[in-house]
């Protein structure tokens, strides 16, 4: 072997060295980003399943005589705590079982039987994730008994 000859590292030596480790940051740069927009989704949909679970306890919880039918609409953050218009949107609907689209085939006197014995209740919690809008929805029945 000729040392002599030995320049070292050439532009061309350089130049693909940097073509290399550009795409190897770009690529990890991308699968980082995707990774933290993930976890954010799963994190923020946790969050709004345990708003809406507590939500349904807290009208499980209720004298069933002051559970009115009707939609309601509440905002609360991320800690849980109602706010004005916070990170999550709380949307509760009752409904009579008698009034809802279950029981459209029965006669009125069946109707007039279950009138007020049964409650249906959805809960819709909304949330923003990366800018999109996501939802989670839970639905129970209560009954007068319990």
């Amino acid at each position: 072997m000729d040392y002599r000859n030995n320049r070292g590292i050439t532009g061309v030596d350089i130049s693909v060295a940097l073509v290399i480790v550009v795409l190897f940051v770009g690529l990890i740069a991308t699968i980082a980003y995707n990774f933290s927009v993930t976890s954010q989704g799963i994190n923020r949909k946790s969050e709004a399943i345990n708003i809406a679970i507590q939500k349904v306890e807290e009208l499980k919880n209720t004298a069933y005589s002051d559970l009115q039918s009707g939609t309601n609409t509440e905002y609360k953050d991320k800690d849980g705590q109602t706010v004005s218009n916070g990170a999550y949107r709380i949307t509760t609907e009752i409904t009579r079982y008698v009034d809802s689209s279950y029981v459209s085939n029965l006669t009125a006197e069946e109707k007039s039987k279950i009138s007020d014995i049964i409650k249906i209740v959805k809960v819709t919690v909304n949330y923003t994730v990366n800018g999109q809008e996501k939802d989670v929805q839970l639905s129970t029945v209560i009954t007068k008994g319990d």
